[in-house]
């Protein structure tokens, strides 16, 4: 007698099964690296940044596409079927609870941002305002201050050298 086939998996469970199978060689290889470290040279501690760089650039590509469907179906679809459909909210097979709720989002265009300082302390909103420094151009001009024999007051600021292995390709 033959065997009944087995249900196929949905594309949501392959890819699922897919990740569940990656995570263990990625700890092993993770842990493999790892382990060499104390008796890496420098040009097979550098191999593997390269490596693991274009590793990481991978992933980032593969997921891409299933992240950008992630968004578009929180952002765009179920919100519209819920509009369409007349619903409210439901409870998926696996416990899930589903609503969609509206988030308002603001944000100030660059060139706007003296008027709307402006605005917000006018309205008494004045707290809002964070004044940030980006940390890469506060490090670019520290660097330029400390080649002019400059420095930065350490009661004010963090300096340190941080040593980072920077790898360009050449061909």
């Amino acid at each position: 007698m033959a065997k009944p086939k087995p249900k196929p998996k949905s594309l949501g469970e392959a890819l699922f099964d897919l990740a569940s199978d990656l995570k263990p060689v990625v700890n092993q290889a993770v842990k493999k690296i790892s382990d060499t470290i104390p008796a890496m040279t420098a040009p097979l501690a550098a191999g593997y940044i390269v490596k693991l760089r274009g590793i990481h650039d991978e992933f980032d590509r593969v997921l891409k596409p299933l992240n950008d469907l992630l968004e578009k179906l929180r952002i765009e679809v179920v919100p519209s079927k819920f509009e369409n459909e007349g619903i409210t909210s439901f409870t998926l097979d696996t416990g899930h609870r589903v609503t969609v709720s509206d988030r308002l989002t603001v944000t100030i265009p660059p060139e706007n941002k003296p008027q709307a300082f402006a605005w917000l302390k006018k309205h008494k909103l004045g707290d809002l305002i964070i004044q940030t420094v980006n940390s890469q151009t506060l490090a670019a001009a520290a660097r330029k201050r400390i080649e002019e024999g400059l420095d930065l007051p350490e009661k004010i600021f963090n300096v340190n050298t941080v040593p980072m292995t920077s790898i360009t390709k050449t061909k």
